[in-house]
């Protein structure tokens, strides 16, 4: 059995508990985004939002530019570098310029995730304290600017009293603070929006991959009526089975959920419930029609070892195999065709069975909604055991009719569910943040990914393709 390094720390980490993942470099691309909008051309073409700043003084204003932002990851922690180029200028016009700044911090910003309950999200603060370096020069046209202001003179005496030592007070105490809000936060209720971390939050930065659980969570299993289930560590989760090394790297996943295999169970069992139905209906002399729906008694997934990727059509499909005792309880017609719509010979049965149903998962992305949506492939749908009440009106020959209820009906058209597909709609086991669609590049893709180990545990996943 082979398994990626991904998923040997997934169940290395979190064994019992769900967790959630995503890359290093999905943060890099996503901090560099950020740093793309905001730094503008410098000196006078800044980036929207980050221009022309009204000053409280003098007609002034201020534009900044994000000229470099760099992340820097360690073991349970994160460092970041940055430097930030700002003008003042006047009000309305960037291009006339008093003075300029360079903003760098004095050493790297040590970061570290932290947890906001409230909204599920997981968010960057400071650890320790840094400082910052501003250094100052004046704009080539200085004194021509400072001409068109109010200052009294000397101006530029005036300037650097007035205007400029109270902006770098601001500066110096809010700089690390407007860095640490621009970076990018996560809402584990978008990623996966049946699960609520509780607190504690443990935390493995390790490998290519940052790893979030807790010893204790929530689980909204269901779907129009979710039940809400608190979870500790899976006591059925084979602790003492050997997870086999990790034979290849699992880099191309930007972003997953993982879920042991009864949690995984816990999770689909109320989804699935409702999925399959049957309405069927024959005819020849004898007609015929059958209703009802399954019931599941017993949920097996069954997880095989091994990692698929999404193709071209984005779909993952062979990976997560579900198979369920079922009973199924319907109620079956049958009768001949009389003159003007009459029915003759009307016989009704009830039906209760017990049988097998197998299915598999198949996993669709629509990055354009921002979901992973599913569709359930029946493969197996056998009723072994079926018990009629048969009800005929009395005096007419019922052998004919009633066996088309017992043999046609039962026998047959609950085996035609095989191979149907069944459209879950939106599958709630992972969301895919919109942040993460613009980090894509102009040759990038995204499409789902499944790695299973049978018998433990199964991830699912966002994966970057190229299409160039």
């Amino acid at each position: 059995m082979t398994i990626s390094d991904l998923h040997s720390r997934f169940i290395n980490f979190a064994k019992g508990m769900p967790a959630i993942a995503f890359s290093r470099l999905q943060l890099v691309r996503e901090i560099q985004a950020i740093q793309g909008k905001l730094e503008g051309v410098f000196p006078d073409q800044p980036a929207v939002g980050m221009g022309d700043i009204p000053l409280p003084v003098y007609g002034l204003a201020y534009s900044a530019f994000l000229s470099d932002l760099k992340v820097k990851m360690g073991f349970g922690y994160v460092e970041l570098d940055a430097r930030i180029e700002a003008t003042i200028h006047l009000r309305g016009n960037p291009s006339e310029i008093i003075r300029t700044y360079e903003v760098t911090t004095s050493q790297p910003i040590r970061l570290v995730l932290d947890y906001d309950f409230a909204s599920r999200k997981l968010f960057w603060r400071e650890q320790g304290g840094a400082d910052t370096n501003m250094v100052g020069a004046w704009g080539p046209d200085a004194v021509a600017v400072l001409a068109k202001t109010a200052l009294p003179a000397p101006q530029q005496d005036s300037f650097l009293q007035e205007v400029e030592l109270p902006s770098i007070w601001t500066t110096k105490n809010m700089f690390i603070n407007l860095l640490i809000a621009l970076l990018p936060y996560y809402e584990t209720g978008e990623l996966a929006p049946w699960l609520t971390l509780l607190e504690p939050l443990q935390f493995d930065y390790d490998g290519d991959h940052v790893l979030v659980t807790a010893s204790r969570a929530q689980i909204a299993v269901g779907g129009c009526d979710p039940t809400s289930i608190t979870v500790e560590p899976d006591p059925l989760f084979p602790y003492g089975q050997a997870i086999p090394a990790p034979s290849f790297s699992a880099d191309r996943v930007d972003m997953a959920v993982y879920l042991p295999k009864t949690r995984f169970i816990d999770f689909t069992a109320k989804v699935l419930q409702p999925a399959v139905m049957v309405n069927a209906g024959g005819g020849g002399l004898v007609k015929w029609s059958v209703s009802g729906a399954f019931g599941l008694k017993k949920l097996t997934a069954d997880i095989t070892t091994g990692i698929i990727f999404g193709g071209a059509g984005l779909t993952v499909t062979g990976n997560i195999g579900l198979r369920a005792v079922i009973d199924f309880l319907g109620a079956a017609r049958a009768w001949i065709d009389g003159p003007s719509g009459l029915k003759l010979g009307l016989a009704s049965a009830s039906v209760l069975g017990s049988g097998d149903f197998a299915s598999e998962i198949r996993l669709t992305a629509d990055l354009t909604a921002g979901y992973v949506y599913g569709d359930l492939v029946v493969t197996q749908a056998v009723l072994t055991k079926v018990d009629f009440d048969v009800n005929t009106p009395l005096g007419w020959p019922i052998d004919d009719v009633a066996g088309e209820i017992l043999d046609r009906v039962a026998k047959n058209e609950i085996k035609k569910l095989t191979g149907q597909v069944t459209h879950l709609g939106r599958w709630d086991f992972m969301g895919i943040p919109f942040s993460y669609k613009d980090s894509l590049g102009e040759f990038d893709a995204a499409t789902p990914v499944i790695e299973g180990l049978a018998g433990v545990a199964a991830y699912t996943g966002i994966a970057r393709i190229g299409i160039g």
